[in-house]
């Protein structure tokens, strides 16, 4: 297959307005979802700051958030041979392989899979295939830009954590059926078939694979389509389609539109590049219309140009013989019709704009001619194919589009879209804003396309801000509003760079942005960083370039450069405090990162810590700001303490910046001291046997949108789990649905029911991803037993939103309730009939108890028996260090309340730490005897006295012998595991409790938990 026809193959139709007839037409793709937090969690990563202090000096990055690895990496140039393409390729593979813990490849994995070097800008444009069990990742891989000699760009689309799910079990040939068989146009007559082995990125509902599959092409002529299908290479099932047809909707001159239909006198232009034949010779038109031949009895010619061959489908195509050298095509004295002249005038139209934007691509050469096609027996559409732009009948009440010159501008557009791209791939969506833009940059004018419909009325505006992700959808329909995301883009970068240096100059330097972004294969995320590279003149991105700021402006303003980590000037880079030991200060740090450093050189000027203890009043702490970092203390906390805190201030520009993005509305959280994990939930191992229901509002599809899955990334959701893959959430963004929780309802989800043994001051701590709307109109609500204990905040406006931006780790008093006994927890969404948000996101379910005294030195297996005369006693001793002390006392009247509270029977001055220990008590008189044991950290005692765990009865008796207490256990393990998280104290341990799957010490008490809480004697005293 020659090269030209490989391209015509491979390069997209593209079309003018969405047709549902013509199936899906958008490829698939993950919508990506950036929050300024998130991303500067992953900014301090070991793997990014390795690369960022080495080879990465001066480079930044925006982090995929949901595979965690770098989407677009970009800064100082750094040198690359490119005496050959080979010696470039093995450099760039050689420093893409040293970083590729952060850029999620493996030795080996990288593969040449396109190069090509642009001579205009001195850019090589690399683009690497990543290999995961020897296949190619759809639109997956690296790609890389050199510029001037040096590396300045980075593209990646890896997943270095998604499994390879399936097996290559079917034949290329069996793919090539069913994708036939299951598409869309299956009594169609395909050609062209070809299949390759791919992996698709796939998001299933627990996690991302990439599924072994086989990559269909191919193409129909009725209906129009370049089909591109997916195939399970195990199962033979069609994962996905989509159709890479987009439908849209002497001296020779011609009299033809101005722009369409509008009912204006026709005008008159000289018609370039068309063959005039005379008698013996023949002779190109040049741009005036001229042409020169032999004198000659008549001068032929037709719309069959040296660029453009015009078509007429509903007939004979247009041609004239005239006795005069001057030939004028009308529709009233030659036979071509009006879509034909049209048509004709306005490609030659924007090829000549194009000559002076991009020269040397193929659709601007005259290789090989461009077919264009009018008068097709459809209405209000057109398309372009690959190799021709089609046009359709007026009717359905739209004129006809072949008369329409922002329509042809656009199809062409399509084309220089897909001829323009050196190395990657070609984006659907972005072809359909690139193409807009072609025609607004010839027709000046926001509105594309201002007759399209017979009763007056463009079909799309590019003027309005559509926003990336907001306003961006995988729908098969959704390409052209997709694109407009990126029309508007070039329509506000044309207008900021024309009030800064003229109509001229300013519309050379966007049709230079414009143009040079486009060879990068790019989609429309990427499109920012294009820009960047097209604007770059020496080859460093670290330094800025001529029109980054404008550039900047225009991207931020669609979602795209630094919008895409959540709109801003800024982002915060601070890891959440989780757990703080007690009784010293916790030190707080935040990097305030400025998005716009080379635009806008803002710098923290000012900066405090907000905190507050247990719910109690704001407290402030004044902070140092050195350079971009931000520092402060949380004054030291006793053990038991609950704080919150949030960190905001003033820049250079006198603007406000705060971190967390909902600062006091939603603020970071922490507990004070060590702990014992009581228990802990991943949702990992399967859903933790929680449950879920509708409580109120009228039920429906997706009413009770509590799902536990892998969340999507949709609605400012996250686009990963806390840890592992599962969540809990609201809506997780399956089966079509937004991600947002739905308007009056009430839904509940809530937990097994948690044994909370005999530990005091239990609290939760998860982590949390909450978006809510201010709780004078919707509540966010977490109980403990069905008691309310923490709602989201409600402010006097009503528009004191709570929007987590990262996963935060939330610490929740659960005020006594789940003490000593049993807790289920739960979180619930109450929704009003107004605005909708993304709602809960649940990860890490933990409860803990405080390292307290009571926690610490509990006895919960102490055992009183009778021997005939003499009372055994029996227990293990507090599992936690230090233990200086356990004794056992006695009352005849009642149970002791305290340690000292009767006769001490037992006194052990050097207990073993979590040993079975035995002792008996002569109770020489026989009388009855109520008993408690009480362990003592050499601080405080044990204070509660619970009969069936420390406390025991023995019942009147005579005789028996004195005996001395014991420690008789087995002896042989005297560590104690788990304990406090500092180990300064005197505890064991040291690991940080703040997640799941701590070592949490819960096992020294193990042997506690077959026993029941028969009766609480004695209130108990919290001694902190």
């Amino acid at each position: 297959m020659s090269l030209v026809a490989t391209l015509s193959f491979l390069l997209p139709a593209h079309a003018f307005a969405p047709d549902p007839a013509t199936g899906p037409d958008i490829e698939p793709q993950r919508v990506l979802w950036s929050h300024g937090e998130t991303q500067g969690r992953y900014l301090a990563s070991p793997a990014w700051r390795r690369f960022a202090t080495s080879a990465g000096r001066g480079w930044e990055a925006r982090f995929d958030e949901g595979t965690g690895t770098p989407r677009v990496l970009w800064g100082r140039g750094i040198p690359m041979p490119t005496s050959s393409q080979a010696a470039l390729v093995d450099a760039l593979t050689e420093l893409l392989e040293r970083y590729g813990d952060l850029l999620g490849v493996e030795p080996g994995e990288l593969a040449l899979h396109q190069a090509g070097y642009d001579a205009g800008s001195d850019t090589w444009y690399v683009q690497f295939d990543a290999l995961r069990a020897g296949v190619p990742t759809y639109r997956g891989g690296i790609g890389a830009r050199v510029k001037h000699g040096n590396l300045v760009l980075v593209h990646v689309a890896t997943a270095p954590d998604a499994p390879v799910t399936g097996a290559r079990v079917l034949d290329s040939y069996v793919a090539v059926r069913n994708a036939i068989a299951d598409g869309p146009a299956p009594r169609a007559a395909h050609t062209e078939r070809l299949a390759e082995p791919q992996l698709l990125l796939l998001q299933g509902r627990h996690g991302l694979e990439l599924r072994q599959s086989w990559m269909v092409r191919t193409r129909t002529q009725d209906p129009p389509g370049i089909w591109v299908s997916f195939v399970d290479a195990e199962t033979g099932e069609l994962l996905s389609v989509h159709n890479e047809v987009r439908f849209a909707n002497g001296n020779v001159s011609a009299d033809h539109h101005a722009r369409g239909p509008d009912g204006s006198p026709l005008v008159n232009s000289p018609v370039k590049s068309a063959i005039v034949t005379g008698d013996t010779d023949a002779d190109l038109t040049d741009d005036a219309g001229d042409y020169t031949v032999a004198n000659s009895g008549s001068y032929d010619t037709d719309f069959h140009g040296d660029y453009v061959f015009v078509n007429d489908s509903s007939g004979a195509d247009a041609s004239v013989s005239s006795g005069s050298p001057n030939i004028v095509w009308n529709t009233g004295t030659t036979n071509a019709t009006q879509a034909e002249i049209d048509t004709y005038v306005f490609v030659h139209d924007v090829r000549d704009w194009a000559a002076g934007v991009a020269p040397n691509i193929t659709v601007v050469a005259n290789n090989p001619p461009l077919d264009a096609n009018v008068n097709q027996s459809q209405t209000c559409n057109a398309f372009y194919n690959g190799t021709s732009i089609n046009f359709y009948d007026p009717g359905g009440g739209c004129n006809d589009t072949g008369e329409m010159a922002d329509v042809v501008y656009h199809e062409w557009g399509h084309g220089f879209h897909a001829f323009s791209i050196v190395a990657g791939n070609f984006d659907g969506s972005l072809s359909e804003g690139a193409a807009d833009t072609v025609a607004f940059f010839q027709t000046g004018d926001h509105i594309i396309a201002p007759w399209f419909f017979s009763g007056g009325g463009g079909i799309r505006d590019v003027a309005p801000d559509r926003v990336y992700p907001q306003d961006y959808s995988n729908s098969p329909y959704a390409v052209h509003d997709n694109g407009l995301i990126f029309g508007g883009t070039m329509w506000d970068l044309w207008g900021l760079l024309v009030d800064d240096y003229g109509q001229a100059a300013g519309t050379d330097l966007a049709e230079g942005i414009y143009a040079g972004l486009l060879r990068g294969g790019t989609d429309i995320p990427g499109t920012y960083y294009e820009a960047l590279l097209a604007d770059d003149d020496d080859g460093d991105l670290s330094n800025g370039t001529p029109h980054q700021c404008q550039i900047l402006d225009a991207f931020g303003r669609h979602g795209l450069g630094g919008g895409a980590v959540g709109g801003g000037t800024y982002t915060t880079v601070h890891e959440p405090v989780v757990l703080a030991p007690e009784n010293v200060p916790t030190a707080i740090d935040v990097e305030v990162v400025a998005l716009a450093a080379d635009c806008d050189p803002v710098s923290p000027q000012t900066g405090t810590l907000h905190y507050r203890t247990d719910g109690g009043a704001w407290q402030t702490v004044s902070a140092s700001v050195a350079a971009q970092d931000v520092t402060a203390d949380v004054p030291q906390q006793p053990l038991g303490t609950f704080v919150e805190y949030y960190v905001d201030g003033t820049d250079t520009d006198g603007d406000r910046w705060q971190a967390p993005f909902s600062g006091e509305f939603a603020p970071y959280s922490f507990f004070v001291g060590g702990v014992i994990e009581v228990s802990c939930e991943d949702f990992e191992g399967g859903d933790g046997g929680y449950q879920h229901e509708l409580v109120s509002g009228d039920s429906g599809d997706g009413a009770d949108d509590w799902e536990w899955g892998a969340p999507v990334g949709v609605a400012n959701d996250p686009s990963a789990a806390a840890s592992g893959a599962n969540i809990w959430g609201n809506d997780l963004g399956f089966q079509g649905f937004n991600g947002e929780y739905q308007a009056d309802k009430v839904n509940r989800l809530w937990s097994p029911q948690i044994d909370t043994l005999w530990y005091t001051d239990v609290f939760l701590q998860y982590a949390r991803w909450l978006n809510i709307e201010d709780a004078t109109y919707d509540q966010a609500v977490v109980t403990a037993n069905g008691v309310e204990v923490w709602t989201n905040h409600e402010g006097a406006p009503g528009d004191e939103h709570h929007q987590d931006r990262q996963w935060v780790t939330h610490a929740v008093d659960l005020q006594g309730i789940a003490d000593q006994g049993a807790v289920e927890l739960g979180w619930e969404m109450h929704s009003d009939g107004g605005l909708q948000f993304g709602g809960w996101n649940l990860d890490d379910v933990c409860v803990y108890a405080p390292l307290n005294t009571d926690n610490r030195m509990a006895i919960t297996d102490f055992v009183v028996e009778d021997l005939g005369g003499p009372i055994g006693l029996s227990w293990t001793n507090p599992a936690y260090q230090p233990v200086e002390r356990v004794v056992v006392t006695r009352r005849t009247d009642r149970y002791p309340e305290a340690w000292d509270d009767g006769d001490l029977i037992v006194d052990l001055t050097a207990p073993v730490p979590g040993e079975s220990t035995q002792a008996t008590h002569a109770n020489v008189d026989g009388s009855a005897g109520y008993y408690a044991a009480y362990g003592f950290d050499g601080a405080e005692w044990l204070s509660w006295t619970i009969e069936g765990w420390n406390a025991g009865f023995a019942a009147a008796n005579e005789g028996g012998t004195t005996g001395q207490g014991t420690n008789t256990g087995p002896g042989t393990d005297t560590t104690t595991p788990g304990g406090d998280e500092f180990p300064d104290d005197g505890a064991p341990g040291g690991e940080d409790k703040g997640g799941c799957g701590c070592d949490s010490g819960s096992g020294g008490a193990s042997g506690a938990l077959a026993l029941g809480l028969v009766g609480l004697l004695v209130a108990r005293r919290r001694r902190w």
